[in-house]
């Protein structure tokens, strides 16, 4: 999916942003990441180090609370993409990682 984005302050700005989502890396969507990334990176919109920090991101991994020692699942994954657009600026990529927390109240310890 793409959104477009308008900077808004006491009016809306010159800029524009581009915003690039998808199910995340985790849900199925690593290839499609994979290909965006490396068009980015062929773009020179990101570094190839900085394309495979945002690919290794993702994970899956369980962690005690301390109230009541629920286990607790964290999902790290790519949230979107984003491509700002700028007025004598050089284009500019962002990608916005994802931390979710989920609580299994009722899973065996």
């Amino acid at each position: 999916m793409t959104t477009l984005q308008f900077e808004i302050g006491d009016m809306v700005g010159e800029g524009l942003g581009l915003e690039f989502s998808s199910r995340g890396i985790l849900y199925g969507d690593a290839e499609r990441w994979g290909e965006f990334l490396d068009r980015l990176v062929e773009d020179d919109l990101c570094t190839p180090e900085k394309r495979d920090l945002v690919l290794g991101w993702p994970a899956i991994y369980s962690a005690p609370m301390s109230l009541g020692g629920w286990p607790c699942t964290i999902r790290q994954d790519l949230s979107h993409i984003k491509i700002a657009l700028r007025p004598g600026q050089p284009l500019q990529a962002k990608a916005y990682l994802s931390v979710v927390p989920s609580f299994e109240l009722f899973a065996p310890r």
